[in-house]
């Protein structure tokens, strides 16, 4: 079948292969210059695409692709601040034609709508023409939430995560570029999936699931440790971590 064991298998090897080699030594950067986009607005404009993604219902599939093309677009070209918010909307736009079932309708005027914007349909076109001629119609990109389904696939359900905790993790992390820029997603996700599994009274889990990480998908250690560290420090505040 098209989504049994050894779909999913080959899927995940299929990230692997693919996904950048990113590392805290050599992060992807964006362009610098005068009115460009900065880290703090990337993280705003996605921050603002999760948000749209809850109102409209959209799946974390969808939201998690338009901040794929929404982050290779900053990368490869230079945007500048007035045009980032345009450059999401059309990303979003991309992802929902690619992946959304659930609305009613996915005509551009009626998804505007949706997205309470202000852009008129020649300009979300003409971005969107931009966009597809920069990534070379390449559209969905090794990414954390897509790791994170099939490695929760492949764990035989070792720990549970409920699904709107799991979304709300997800998306603190897409919304911070500092860690989506250091880390390669596979890492990402993996240290995601060990610091929910943490949450345990005693931890023991969290060990566990640390130990599969590394034996199955061959995650290293010490860059698993650090990552952990770091969503540790995003997802709850000092007094959390102690307790």
């Amino acid at each position: 079948m098209k989504d049994g064991p050894n779909a999913k298998i080959n899927a995940l090897s299929t990230l692997f292969l693919d996904e950048p080699k990113l590392s805290i030594r050599t992060p992807l950067l964006l362009p610098r210059g005068e009115n460009l986009v900065t880290e703090a607005k990337r993280d705003v404009e996605v921050k603002w695409m999760c948000e749209i993604g809850r109102e409209l219902d959209l799946g974390l599939d969808t939201v998690g692709a338009a901040v794929s093309i929404f982050d290779h677009i900053l990368t490869n070209l230079s945007v500048r601040f007035k045009y980032a918010n345009c450059v999401a909307t059309t990303a979003l736009y991309i992802a929902i034609k690619l992946l959304e079932e659930s609305l009613d309708s996915i005509a551009l005027e009626d998804v505007l709508a949706d997205f309470q914007v202000n852009y008129s349909i020649q300009e979300v076109l003409r971005m969107e023409r931009i966009i597809l001629s920069q990534l070379d119609w390449q559209l969905q990109f090794p990414s954390v939430e897509r790791f994170v389904f099939l490695m929760l696939a492949q764990l035989d359900n070792v720990i549970y995560v409920e699904s709107n905790d799991l979304r709300k993790r997800i998306e603190d992390l897409l919304c911070n570029w500092n860690l989506m820029s250091s880390y390669r997603p596979s890492v990402l996700a993996s240290s995601l999936i060990t610091v929910m599994a943490n949450e345990d009274e005693n931890g023991l889990i969290g060990l566990k699931v640390m130990a599969r990480m590394t034996q199955k998908f061959g995650i290293d250690r010490n860059e698993l440790r650090q990552c952990s560290s770091c969503l540790e420090d995003l997802f709850y505040d000092a007094s959390d971590k102690e307790n």
